[in-house]
């Protein structure tokens, strides 16, 4: 499940049991900070581990999220098993991550197609933007490569074909900044992983729609540089 905001968090935590929140720290209207903070107050029975995810990397950020009662925390851009191994910590072993996996309120809805940050460091990093847009265009090439080979995994029933192309798609989708796209192929990594393809068209469907957001901002001329 998917909420845009943490009012809307609120309204599904409050409607059914999960087994995991991964909460965005800053998200529009209410913060994930403020709402981890009022769920605490109104939650009865079973702890929900809710885990952290941010950009930011500052102690006090961390620290105010564990103050507002989030139980792990991990950093954009997401690593799967930097992610996995928030999940063990929150709720205490490898086999329930897995299963949990199953039940993940997502608070990623807000983000845009590419976290322009991310975009920049890579860009400042390899020091030649002009290599940062041949590295995008790569990444658009690849990403319609790494499609086909998931909807041919769904339909041929290839459960390891699909998590190594999910986890591919994942990698690659990360290092430019299309955090959104990123977890969502995790998720796929994760359900492909457990041996079986069921119920996985639906998620490659998700996918593809999110892929072309990004690839729109990016053809639009979303990454700037200083030669552009």
């Amino acid at each position: 499940d998917v909420a845009a905001d943490g009012f809307e968090a609120l309204e599904a935590l409050s409607s059914m049991p999960y087994d995991v929140c991964v909460m965005d720290h800053l998200m529009p209207e209410l913060d994930g900070v403020e709402a981890t903070r009022i769920w605490r107050t109104r939650e009865k029975g079973t702890r929900l581990p809710i885990i952290a995810l941010t950009a930011s990397v500052a102690e006090e950020d961390k620290t105010r999220c564990m103050d507002a009662g989030m139980d792990a925390f991990v950093s954009k851009p997401v690593d799967a098993k930097d992610l996995v191994d928030a999940i063990e910590l929150a709720i205490g072993s490898s086999e329930n991550a897995v299963a949990a996996q199953n039940k993940v309120v997502d608070i990623t809805a807000s983000l845009p197609p590419v976290d322009e940050s991310v975009l920049a460091n890579l860009s400042d990093s390899l020091g030649d933007p002009a290599f940062t847009r041949t590295l995008i265009g790569d990444f658009i090439e690849s990403s319609q490569d790494h499609i086909r080979r998931m909807r041919a995994a769904v339909d041929a029933h290839d459960a390891k074909a699909l998590q190594l192309s999910s986890h591919t798609f994942k990698s690659n989708a990360g290092m430019i900044g299309a955090l959104r796209l990123a977890s969502q192929c995790l998720e796929l990594e994760v359900k492909s992983a457990q041996g079986s393809t069921a119920g996985t068209s639906g998620a490659v469907d998700r996918i593809v729609k999110e892929f072309e957001r990004v690839r729109r901002w990016l053809e639009s001329g979303g990454f700037r540089d200083s030669e552009g």
